[in-house]
């Protein structure tokens, strides 16, 4: 695999949290560059720290205010989540039909539920005609977006692939930490873990419901000895060979063992298919289950790692990109003026999820000063205080002022 020098444009609509399609964003374009890729990535939001995190890296990251630096032709590959595209590029696409050269087009689909349906097609018809690969990170993914296609396509698996820096050797001795990773972990999962704490289990939180949100790293992975988590954590936890326990707001299937592996791997590892636990059930299970699923989870990483590691999976994706070659695309002018308005529509929709997650983010800041001010006052007012204090000022008050004073 040789992309260096090659051109890369990712697309992705939102960049203020991290999620899903936000941290494949990140890792794919790190990945790109640090094997001598140039990567621009065009977003609809951003954090400012997130934005920063991939400009110190040298990557360039647009928003619609300088989208129009944007060229088409300049670009090798475009990779597209959620069928964005800069309105720039989306005026150019009825230039394919007489270019001498042109990107290879790109479409990732993360998601099957239709409360996400910027993961669909939003103009029938228009991802077959410009798509020269169309990847899905799971089977069930594949199923529900592949009957809005009309015609054969050429398509592949993208299973949330990591860098080999996860990879691990080291098996945990005993079960002391655990860590879970969940922007929604249910209410079972809390009360589990008070149950584990109460037998001297550590637990720790990293999501938007927990102390701390923040990309994770192979270290996160390492220092824990049990994993509480769904979907892209998963396969950091196999290349890490840390024991998986998939469960969280949609329940799951409790360890990852090599029974319900393809089961889980179909559903991409996101607890769905699988019933709810009570928390007593939850923390029994991680307990003693522990031991047995060490052992599950070294076997699958064995037999399984490569597949969900970035350098093969780019690999694999940009052969056959090479083998089919570049296809003939007609994108008339009617058909990208209908998309450029649907790119508009969606990006409203977009900067209003971000005012509403702003909002839920400053309330949650004010909630927890006024949280602390409460506990503060509750600490500074207690009534036998001011009570010995009357008492000594009544004292001090029926006492003969000192002649001293007097004078």
């Amino acid at each position: 695999m040789n992309i260096k020098g090659k051109r890369f444009l990712i697309t992705q609509p939102v960049f203020h949290r991290y999620c899903g399609s936000v941290v494949v964003t990140i890792e794919l374009a790190i990945f790109l560059m640090e094997n001598g890729a140039k990567v621009d990535v065009y977003t609809f939001t951003s954090d400012e720290s997130i934005k920063r995190r991939l400009e110190n890296k040298g990557i360039n990251v647009y928003m619609p205010h300088d989208s129009e630096k944007l060229n088409l032709f300049k670009y090798d590959y475009i990779w597209i989540h959620s069928q964005v595209l800069p309105e720039p590029i989306v005026k150019q696409l009825p230039k394919l039909a007489n270019a001498p050269k042109r990107p290879f087009f790109i479409f990732l689909h993360m998601s099957s539920h239709d409360y996400i349906p910027d993961e669909f097609q939003w103009i029938y018809t228009f991802e077959e005609n410009l798509a020269d690969i169309v990847l899905y990170i799971s089977e069930e993914v594949k199923e529900n977006h592949k009957i809005l296609f009309t015609k054969p396509i050429v398509e592949s698996y993208f299973r949330n692939p990591c860098p080999k820096k996860f990879s691990n050797n080291d098996a945990p001795d005993k079960l002391k930490k655990v860590l879970i990773v969940s922007n929604h972990a249910p209410k079972e999962i809390e009360e589990a873990v008070s149950i584990l704490r109460k037998k001297k289990i550590t637990v720790r939180h990293l999501g938007d419901n927990g102390r701390k949100t923040k990309l994770i790293s192979p270290k996160d992975i390492k220092e824990y000895d049990a994993i509480i988590t769904i979907g892209k954590t998963v396969q950091y936890c196999i290349l890490g060979k840390r024991p998986t326990y998939i469960y969280d707001i949609f329940g799951g299937a409790g360890y990852l063992t090599r029974r319900n592996y393809r089961e889980n791997k179909k559903l991409n590892f996101s607890g769905r298919g699988f019933s709810k636990k009570e928390p007593n059930i939850i923390a029994d299970e991680i307990i003693k289950g522990w031991a047995d699923a060490k052992k599950e989870i070294t076997s699958i990483s064995k037999n399984y790692s490569a597949e969900y590691t970035l350098d093969n999976s780019i690999k694999d994706i940009l052969e056959i990109l090479s083998t089919n070659g570049i296809k003939n695309i007609q994108i008339n002018y009617n058909q990208s003026l209908s998309f450029y308005y649907a790119q508009r529509l969606i990006q409203y929709r977009f900067y209003d999820q971000y005012r509403v997650f702003m909002l839920e983010k400053e309330n949650k800041i004010l909630g927890n000063k006024l949280s602390n001010i409460t506990e503060m006052n509750k600490r500074l007012y207690k009534p036998n205080i001011f009570i010995r204090i009357g008492k000594k000022i009544n004292y001090l008050r029926s006492q003969k002022t000192p002649k001293a004073i007097q004078k």
